[in-house]
């Protein structure tokens, strides 16, 4: 079936709103419809008939540069989690030096995720922190809901989010 123009003026139909969690009945923002898109199964999203699957929360990983001492436990604990090869791994740490109006030096650690973070999901599918949080020495990550993690950002000055797929 052909989709409508993303330009278009028609108002979206009651499958899509709530395809994209609009509808009323819809819990949170993530539910989706699981019935399929045909003419068909329509109308029973739109009465309420489909079955509506609700997504679990984002999750992320919040990490305060603030206190990292550059240990690379995170890394370590990444590379034998998921058996990377050297130059390979779901966090890179990386180390920022900048120059202070005194002339004296301050060192800042950054733990990232790369393109091959997963958050650890076969671990946090069992309820277990990811790898790099639980291997921390300085306890500077955490992982959980990204709303929950965006609060305790709000209190830290120096933090990094990250949401990797």
């Amino acid at each position: 079936m052909p989709r409508r123009p993303l330009n278009s003026d028609a108002a979206p139909s009651a499958h899509d709103r709530r395809a994209r969690g609009e509808d009323a009945k819809s819990v949170n923002s993530s539910a989706i419809c699981a019935t399929e898109d045909t003419p068909s199964s329509r109308p029973a999203c739109a009465e309420g008939r489909g079955v509506v699957v609700q997504r679990p929360p984002r999750q992320g990983l919040l990490i305060d540069y603030e206190y990292c001492t550059g240990c690379h436990s995170c890394e370590v604990a990444c590379k034998q989690e998921h058996d990377y090869p050297v130059g390979k791994g779901g966090i890179n740490l990386c180390e920022i030096l900048t120059e202070k109006p005194d002339k004296t030096y301050r060192i800042d650690y950054l733990p990232f995720t790369t393109m091959y973070c997963d958050l650890c999901h076969a671990r946090t599918s069992e309820g277990r922190q990811p790898a790099c949080v639980k291997h921390c020495q300085a306890s500077t990550m955490y992982h959980g809901d990204v709303a929950k993690l965006a609060k305790i950002m709000e209190e830290k000055p120096h933090c990094a989010l990250f949401t990797p797929r």
